[in-house]
């Protein structure tokens, strides 16, 4: 009983270290396609608090590309198969096996990731959702606001990611 409420106690702690992180302008994920990790401080004294992000230029070219082709109607599959057939690599091809290629998959997940318009989404995880679900808790999501991370603008990402009426099951 003992070890069990230190392993709670010590997941309070983390989240609790990792909101404040937030809250205090670093980010505490790896960067998502278009953006890479910024080794240099970004204000003097203060060192690193959290992987620190920069944009990475030819990469979010690529993710503006993806947006206007989704906005124009394009399907996933098929702006996965036009990024393959120009030859460009998808995310995190250094750690695949074999010839990396980009998926339908991977399309969806970036079109309706946040921080594209600028906003990080605490809690709000595919894995976050699951868990929460299978643990009947209620989940709760705070957004972070990055501006300095848009990549688009706000209209064009709502176009990409119409609201559902209803969530799915």
């Amino acid at each position: 009983m003992i070890a069990f409420q230190e392993v709670r106690s010590t997941s309070d702690r983390t989240k609790r270290s990792m909101r404040g992180v937030l809250e205090r302008g670093g980010m505490i994920a790896a960067p998502p396609y278009g953006y890479r990790i910024d080794w240099t401080k970004s204000e003097p004294g203060l060192g690193h608090e959290g992987a620190r992000w920069a944009i990475d230029p030819v990469e979010s070219g690529v993710v503006q590309e993806i947006f206007a082709m989704r906005r124009s109607g394009r399907s996933v599959n098929s702006i996965a198969r036009e990024l393959n057939a120009r030859g460009l690599l998808p995310p995190q091809a250094s750690q695949a096996k074999g010839q990396p290629f980009w998926r339908g998959a991977s399309i969806s997940r970036m079109v309706c990731n946040s921080i594209y318009k600028g906003e990080f989404s605490y809690g709000g995880s595919a894995w976050t959702r699951h868990l929460a679900k299978k643990r009947r808790k209620k989940l709760e999501v705070k957004v972070f606001s990055r501006p300095h991370f848009r990549l688009v603008s706000d209209e064009l990402w709502s176009a990409c990611n119409p609201e559902r009426k209803e969530e799915r099951v």
